[in-house]
């Protein structure tokens, strides 16, 4: 891999002696300084010109100093528009030359467009232009010069299909390679604007084309300039006709790049420069605004997405653009800019008067110092599945890049240890109740142990019953059963699919693309990628509420990045030669999870609605395919009681309520506690009675000094069929006992690598009487099992799954397919709410997919792709009888392969009982359990 070789880069800074150099030079017009210091001189490179008007300037530093050059003639697309050219000469600028027209050789003259000056490691002068009538019908010329401009050569043509740069400079890798930042403009109006890359390694001979693909949101984009943000890291910005800078980026040298999407910086449709400065900071010249081409601003950058306006150079009503930007050797910025069309001015600034502000986004709403907002806060909830600690930027992942989240962590308060349940349906169970796991009923992932306890509130529920309109979009994972489902959970939006994703055994055979869904009881299917597809129907969503000026509590819960790992392939190319291809695909949908963050931004602050909303990102477990790459220092990962598989990202932004500023809180704090926070945060209240095993960290939220009581809690969840005692860890400061006997102190061993049992007897007996205590609380319910409601007016008839199995865990399409959970599978616990004449029909397969019962099972997903290589045991099973058993009444039935299932019907008493089906050969041995069982209330 290559990485860009940039002048600014290669040479000490000789800061002292230049600054006096310039302040003491003669500027063609009277040189203005800030009173900061970081503008050190101000100066237009000509007073009067032969042309009237001139636009799209460049600049490049030369053996012999400073070469500027530009378009002028009567205005913009007049046919004498040509390229001219001025030198800095002994601290003053030579008068304009003109260095190319647009004249053909028949005599025709068309306009030249944007000249862009280079200069390489061969110390070469090149200048690239455009000829022809508009930019949608240009073609690309460049001339060299050997001598730091003053002669130039014959203009060559460049290839048909290619440009060159469009307006800002190519990035000179250190292998030699150019990569030219370029774009097109289509004929039709409004014409297509995309952005493409055009390479060389051979100086211009040779030229291939790299266009990065659309995001999630197609934009119009145009006049890229790219940034060495990393050594193996490019970030391209620029101009766009929806309001903000693009970005782009690419981790193998320009090869391949990700999706082109938004950033949170207002841009006008106008064009913008930004250069990388040799301490590593990115810089970059824009309108810091969404209409006009005023004010002019200087912003800063550590990442080349997240930027910080920092100087202004221009504020007058008049049209101040089209910048170019360069770092010269001596450590100073150069920056030439169109002034109203009449000249070009030319800013010299000091970098090292520039800092980056703390906080506050480039054109975001400026933040407020304010505790008690006016209105309650809207409360938008982030919740990844499977994203471990390791897997962001801003954890130090050195391979993924999450600008977006990166910039949330950065503008909110960081919970630094942070916990949640090891598996997801926990995690999720603890977020709606704020009680601990084996209290809440939601202990577990299968084996009927994921929905939580009827009797108690949820957080949609509490927040609808102060007045909050809710919404839930993505996975739910805590009942697909009436009154389970999240619109009978206090949701009045759900936008949501069954069991834990689209690989589990209620879905089977969806897909991450164009994913099947269900909105409320209704069963679709989306034209989107999954994580695209909630965002849009929670933004959808949360504008109505925006518009009826109604307060909201967003819920989105994405499904990636879980496996089944079905990344699309342009969020996974960029990874591909970097990583193993499970891991390019687990993170491109990590990365596209971030693009969505910075939809989410960019809505919250073209609304208005960024400083009176919480924002909560996290994620519901510990690391899984990116640990091989990096798992921040933690033990482990999903599924373990090491911190690797329970201690994840937590970051939580509210301006208007003064929780902000990039602080951090570094005492333990686990997903309880979310929802009692967010009650105190909204001032909401709630019924006599109910408690939480969280606690509010409203105060250390919102005041650096506070601090959280000295407490432990107890991490645990229900195993894959069956809690067990000290299958634990129990947390207390720094102190964490796994599995009751093991000792470790994270502060100085967060690898947990040293077991201090034996040393620290007496922090083991303190945990160790904890946890006993708390046992004693939830055991008396930890191994019931909620029943299934059957018979109802609000689900009938009801179709289970293998999942609710009591006991057995079989709950993917991989286990269902090699008929796993032994040869009768397991009971269903049911509740029969009316008496009467019921339809019980056993299948083999989800109903939906009407595939045979001696299957092999179904081949494609619902977006076509085969499943015949992704699962790998497909059993073909000899059925031909079926067993129905409920409570102590037992049915049998013959059938045969080629059926699609087995029908019973028989009146059942309303009350508890079990349900347990299997199929067998024809000579009476039981082969597997019925995965899928359809209960009807016919008549009652």
């Amino acid at each position: 891999m290559s990485t860009a070789l940039q002048p600014s880069w290669l040479f000490p800074l000789a800061m002292g002696l230049v600054c006096a150099a310039v302040a003491g030079s003669q500027p063609a017009s009277a040189a203005e300084a800030s009173p900061d210091g970081a503008i050190v001189q101000k100066e237009f490179i000509f007073e009067t010109a032969p042309f009237r008007s001139c636009h799209a300037s460049t600049i490049v530093e030369t053996e012999d100093g400073l070469l500027a050059a530009w378009f002028g003639g009567d205005r913009e697309g007049a046919e004498n528009v040509g390229i001219w050219l001025s030198r800095s000469e002994a601290g003053r600028w030579t008068a304009p030359v003109q260095v190319a027209t647009g004249e053909q050789a028949d005599g025709r003259r068309y306009p030249c467009w944007n000249p862009v000056l280079f200069r390489p490691r061969d110390g070469k002068i090149y200048l690239f232009y455009k000829v022809g009538p508009s930019p949608s019908r240009w073609w690309g010329m460049v001339k060299e010069s050997p001598d730091n401009g003053k002669t130039w050569q014959p203009a060559v043509r460049l290839p048909d299909g290619f440009l060159g740069p469009i307006k800002n400079k190519p990035l000179e890798l250190e292998d030699g390679t150019w990569i030219c930042p370029s774009s097109t403009e289509t004929p039709e109006r409004p014409s297509r604007w995309r952005i493409h890359f055009e390479i060389t390694k051979d100086h211009g001979q040779t030229w291939t084309k790299v266009s990065p693909p659309d995001g999630a949101e197609i934009l119009d984009a145009i006049q890229p300039s790219i940034l060495q943000v990393a050594p193996n890291r490019l970030v391209a910005i620029g101009r766009t006709r929806q309001g903000r800078i693009f970005w782009t980026a690419s981790y193998d040298g320009g090869n391949t790049w990700t999706p082109v999407q938004r950033t949170v910086v207002p841009n006008p449709n106008s064009g913008i420069d930004a250069v990388t400065l040799a301490d590593g900071r990115q810089l970059l010249v824009y309108n810091p605004t969404t209409r006009g081409r005023s004010p002019l601003s200087v912003a800063l950058s550590q990442d080349g997405v997240d930027w910080k306006e920092v100087l202004t150079l221009e504020d007058e009503p008049e049209e101040f653009s089209y910048p170019a930007v360069i770092q010269t050797r001596d450590g100073l910025v150069h920056i030439t800019y169109t002034w109203k069309r009449e000249r070009i001015r030319h800013v010299v600034l000091d970098p090292r008067k520039l800092s980056l502000p703390k906080q506050q986004p480039v054109g975001g709403p400026r933040a407020q110092s304010v505790t008690a907002p006016l209105s309650r806060p809207n409360v938008i909830i982030v919740l990844t599945d499977d994203q471990g600690f390791g897997d962001l930027s801003c954890h130090g992942n050195p391979i993924l890049f999450t600008p977006n989240i990166d910039r949330l962590a950065r503008e909110g308060v960081r919970l630094r240890d942070f916990h949640v349940s090891p598996v997801c349906t926990p995690t999720r169970g603890q977020l709606m109740t704020g009680l601990d796991a084996l209290r809440n009923g939601a202990r577990s992932v299968p084996a009927a142990t994921n929905m939580i306890w009827r009797e108690i509130p949820t957080m949609a529920e509490l927040f609808r019953k102060n007045g909050y309109r809710t919404g839930q979009f993505g996975k739910w994972h805590l009942g697909d059963h009436y009154p389970d489902r999240p619109f009978d959970r206090g949701f009045d939006k759900a936008i949501w699919f069954g069991g834990w994703g689209v690989a589990s055994d209620v879905e089977f055979d969806n897909d991450c693309v164009n994913i099947r869904y269900r909105e409320e009881n209704r069963v679709a299917q989306a034209n989107r990628y999954c994580t695209d597809f909630w965002f849009d129907k929670a933004l959808e969503w949360m504008s109505e509420c925006a518009r009826q000026k109604e307060t909201f509590l967003c819920y989105i819960a994405t499904n990636a990045p879980h496996g089944p790992l079905w990344a699309q392939e342009k969020d996974a190319a960029p990874y591909q030669s970097l990583v193993r291809p499970n891991v390019a695909n687990f993170f491109g949908m990590i990365a596209n999870i971030d693009e969505n963050m910075g939809r989410l931004e960019n809505w919250l602050q073209e609304t208005g609605l960024r400083d009176n909303t919480i924002v909560i990102f996290m994620t519901d477990n510990g690391g899984t395919a990116g640990r091989q790459v990096y798992n921040g220092g933690l033990r482990e990962g999903k599924g373990s009681y090491y911190d690797g598989g329970h201690r994840v990202p937590c970051f939580i932004r509210w301006p208007a309520g003064g929780i902000q500023g990039g602080r951090e809180v570094n005492q333990p704090t686990q997903i309880q506690d979310i929802l009692p926070t967010l009650l105190e945060l909204c001032g909401l209240s709630t019924p006599e009675g109910v408690r939480f095993d969280g606690l509010s960290l409203a105060s250390v939220l919102r005041n650096p000094d506070a601090t959280l009581p000295d407490r432990m809690f107890v991490v645990q969840y229900g195993g894959r069929v069956r809690a067990v005692k000290y299958d634990a860890c129990v947390v207390w400061g720094p102190w964490r006992l796994v599995h009751g006997k093991e000792l470790y102190n994270v502060a100085e061993d967060r690898a947990q690598t040293r077991d201090l049992s034996t040393q620290r007897p007496d922090i083991v007996a303190r945990m160790r009487a904890f946890y006993e205590d708390w046992w004693s609380g939830v055991e008396k319910r930890v191994y019931e099992y909620q029943p299934i409601l059957v018979g109802t007016e609000q689900e009938n008839p009801v179709i289970l799954s293998s999942n609710y199995w009591a006991g057995v865990d079989v709950d993917n399409h991989h286990r269902v397919s090699a008929a796993e959970g032994g040869p009768r599978g397991g009971p269903f616990h049911i509740r029969i709410t009316r008496g009467g004449l019921y339809r019980i029909e056993l299948r083999r397969w989800p109903f939906h997919t009407e595939e045979p019962l001696g299957s092999p099972g179904p081949k494609q997903t619902v977006a076509g792709r085969s499943l015949v290589n992704v699962i790998t045991n497909r059993k073909a099973l000899p059925i031909h009888g079926a067993v129905l058993r409920i409570g102590t009444h037992e049915m049998r039935a013959k059938t045969s392969p080629d059926a699609i299932g087995v029908p019973f019907e028989m009146e059942l008493p309303e009350g508890d009982t079990q349900l347990q089906a299997w199929f067998q050969d024809s000579e009476g041995n039981d082969l597997c359990g019925a995965f899928y069982v359809k209960i009807e209330l016919l008549r009652p």
